[in-house]
């Protein structure tokens, strides 16, 4: 069951304050409408543009596909490493400026330290006060989040027909120590966000409450749908500029795209810099269904 009944607030970063958090204390997320211009929003996505036909950018997501094959980058680790793949209708196009454009892209990450526009929105003094006070939320203290680092950023876009991305915790796909890192995530709409385009839907409930479901790789990374199919989700639609803030703790997911037009978002996870890691094993004995004794 779908509800668009969600803790929200409408206005800039700092519209966020204790009614939101105590909401995002309740049921680990905050809907945050205009946290970005419309002015904003071309200037991200123009930024993201310029950063798929940056020739140094495109050199290292080559490196870090190189490296990946190897096995010498795990990227559940984190470290932002840039990732460039297209889309398959895309990857016949010879023209090379006709090709690398967003709107033949698959999958991006590691951009933010490639245009500074990227990466003054990482560092917005606004955003990273709210990431703080919602990583004190799930237990951090004033001097573990004194200084906050990206653990990964991603575009996320969604062409017409794209398929869905099933339910799942983001930190089943990161090698942190659960237990003593905290993470948070910001997912910003970069185009009109609808249910039937791919807008994110959510599993809420209190933070405290959140732990490891079993992940089972079937469509995807997953959480079995027998998990999440008798529960009431959110569902998140956005405006241009507008922000979900959850924690990675939070089980989420979004649709095929069964819009006309790509879905465009940008999205951040943050941590307290120098947070501890953990090993592939560790964390798949939390959250991995398959050789744990759980059938999906």
């Amino acid at each position: 069951m779908e509800s668009t009944d969600y803790n929200s607030v409408d206005g800039s970063w700092d519209a966020i304050r204790e009614k939101e958090l105590t909401g995002y204390r309740n049921q680990a997320y905050i809907v945050l409408q205009n946290a970005l211009t419309p002015t904003e929003v071309e200037e991200i996505l123009s930024a993201l543009g310029e950063v798929i036909q940056n020739e140094n950018f495109v050199k290292n997501a080559d490196e870090t596909c190189r490296k990946q094959s190897q096995g010498e980058i795990n990227l559940a680790f984190g470290g932002c490493h840039p990732v460039l793949q297209f889309e398959n209708f895309a990857k016949e196009i010879t023209d090379q400026k006709e090709r690398y454009q967003l709107k033949n892209v698959r999958k991006l990450m590691g951009f933010h330290k490639h245009h500074p526009r990227l990466q003054a929105l990482a560092e917005d003094p606004g955003l990273q006060r709210v990431i703080k006070c919602m990583l004190m939320e799930a237990g951090c203290t004033k001097e573990q989040v004194n200084e906050l680092e990206v653990f990964q950023s991603l575009a996320l876009l969604k062409p017409k027909g794209g398929r869905e991305k099933p339910w799942h915790q983001d930190n089943s796909y990161f090698n942190i120590d659960g237990e003593e890192v905290k993470c948070a995530g910001v997912w910003i709409a970069l185009s009109e966000v609808t249910i039937e385009n791919g807008a994110m839907h959510c599993l809420p409930g209190p933070l405290n409450e959140l732990k490891p479901i079993p992940h089972f790789s079937r469509r995807d990374w997953q959480i079995c749908d027998s998990e999440t199919d008798s529960k009431p989700c959110v569902a998140v639609p956005l405006h241009p500029g507008g922000a979900l803030l959850f924690s990675t703790m939070l089980p989420h997911g979004t649709p095929t795209n069964l819009g006309e037009m790509q879905r465009l978002a940008i999205q951040f996870h943050f941590e307290p810099k120098g947070s501890r890691r953990t090993s592939d094993a560790q964390r798949l004995a939390e959250y991995g269904g398959e050789g744990v004794g759980v059938s999906c």
